[in-house]
């Protein structure tokens, strides 16, 4: 008995929270590309419309230029970071949070490049663990924006 009660206060001891620090602006490790065929306008409007269908708020919007460094676009063309609020879900052990950056960049012959980042951690009693992939949301929402486009 002596000795269970020794080794559930080790684990009490060296068992604690981690700290989950999720970024705004999400780095490129495993961006989903897309070339849309229309407008900007057009496709920011799809890609809010999407957003905002597949429960994402967008917190913030910028020009990728105070984040990015010599990948943008000459300054003739229309750029536009999109942050997404952080989802915080639940586990049985921890927390996932995830977030979504979404770049859209004006492209020539009125198409538009539209770019998804993904964020989930997974934190954990000791450690957080960091993904940045998502192959089935990403193309969820690239699907949709494409629907809104044919209409």
């Amino acid at each position: 008995m002596k000795k269970i009660l020794t080794y559930c206060l080790f684990l009490l001891i060296f068992t604690g929270c981690s700290t989950t620090r999720i970024p705004g602006y999400i780095v490129d490790k495993n961006p989903y590309k897309k070339i849309l065929i229309a407008d900007f306008d057009r496709n920011l409007k799809a890609v809010t419309e999407t957003l905002e269908k597949f429960g994402w708020t967008i917190a913030k919007t910028t020009h990728p230029s105070e984040y990015e460094r010599g990948t943008t676009i000459e300054s003739s063309a229309r750029q536009i970071l999109l942050f997404t609020e952080i989802r915080q879900t639940s586990l049985f052990i921890g927390t996932r949070y995830t977030r979504l950056n979404v770049y859209l960049r004006e492209t020539q012959d009125k198409t538009t490049e539209v770019e998804i980042r993904y964020l989930t951690a997974n934190s954990f009693f000791f450690k957080t663990f960091y993904h940045y992939k998502n192959n089935k949301a990403a193309e969820r929402i690239f699907k949709h924006i494409q629907e809104l486009l044919d209409v």
